[in-house]
């Protein structure tokens, strides 16, 4: 049987104390938004490139990847998009569902393309800052609604997701208002 004396004790605290302050600020580092968003200086303000996320999907159909930019002279932003689908389609809008009422925005195609049996459209709109700021400070997922000729889509995110990604973008653009011209 080994036995514990207080010196050995004593010596066995430290290197655990260590661990699990290495793992506090490991956790710590992890929610950094520095490596979700990049921004620059341009002659006519800062422009703000919000990553691209994933999350939204319907099981029956497809996967959607956005990312956001948004320059701080202007009030709105561009949200980009890329929908992944088996179907083909001719989106014409995407509604953010903003407590409970959903705000359907025109959709401009970027392009679309296909490989294998997967369409990819690319896609974008643009809405005010106050919207896309709304529309992620909402505790749970909102949905995103897709309309095209062959129907709607309704994209749903999973909450731990959501909540990660909700708090990862508020803060983002709690710096973007801060810095608005």
């Amino acid at each position: 049987m080994y036995m514990v004396n207080k010196k050995n004790y004593g010596a066995l605290i430290v290197p655990l104390f260590f661990l699990f302050s290495l793992g506090a600020s490991l956790t710590t580092i992890g929610q950094k938004i520095e490596k979700h968003y990049v921004s620059s200086n341009q002659s006519n303000g800062i422009i703000y490139f919000i990553k691209p996320q994933e999350g939204f999907n319907s099981p029956k159909n497809g996967d959607l990847v956005y990312d956001i930019s948004y320059l701080n002279s202007s009030d709105s932003c561009s949200f980009l998009f890329s929908y992944f689908d088996k179907a083909e389609r001719t989106l014409d809008s995407i509604g953010f569902s903003i407590q409970g009422q959903y705000k359907m925005l025109p959709v401009s195609k970027i392009f679309i393309e296909t490989t294998k049996n997967v369409w990819h459209y690319r896609y974008r709109t643009s809405l005010p800052l106050d919207d896309i700021s709304a529309f992620f400070a909402q505790t749970d997922s909102p949905p995103l609604l897709l309309a095209s000729k062959q129907g709607q889509v309704n994209l749903s995110m999973k909450k731990k997701r959501w909540k990660k990604l909700s708090s990862i973008n508020n803060r983002i653009l709690l710096v973007i208002k801060h810095n608005r011209s």
